[in-house]
């Protein structure tokens, strides 16, 4: 996470916020949230598209993309994982070998 010059948050190319958006103010020219216990200077644009998350888990992304500076996902909880781990050895393995291991 950044400093901003006027002692505000901000994300850094390619860092991602995530937590519980509960709430948002405008300061010094910013849209200041409040992501979980993280409080963060945004774009002012954002706004409107934020406002409506109020009180839902997000992640935030800043990226270098021209246009899509900040992406916004709602995270939805589930009781299993949402990803499967990969055994790192099984994908340096051949696939013929891959194939034997697991049948």
């Amino acid at each position: 996470m950044m400093r901003h010059q006027l002692g505000l948050n901000c994300l850094g190319f390619y860092e991602e916020a995530v937590g519980t958006l509960s709430g948002l103010t405008i300061d010094q020219g910013f849209l200041i949230v409040q992501i979980s216990k993280m409080i963060l200077a945004l774009p002012l644009e954002m706004e409107s598209k934020l406002r409506t998350l109020i009180g839902t888990r997000i992640g935030i992304l800043h990226t270098d993309m021209a246009g899509k500076e900040y992406l916004v996902r709602i995270i939805v909880e589930e009781k299993s994982s949402a990803f499967d781990l990969i055994d790192v050895v099984d994908l340096t393995k051949p696939k013929a070998q891959q194939e034997k291991a697991s049948a």
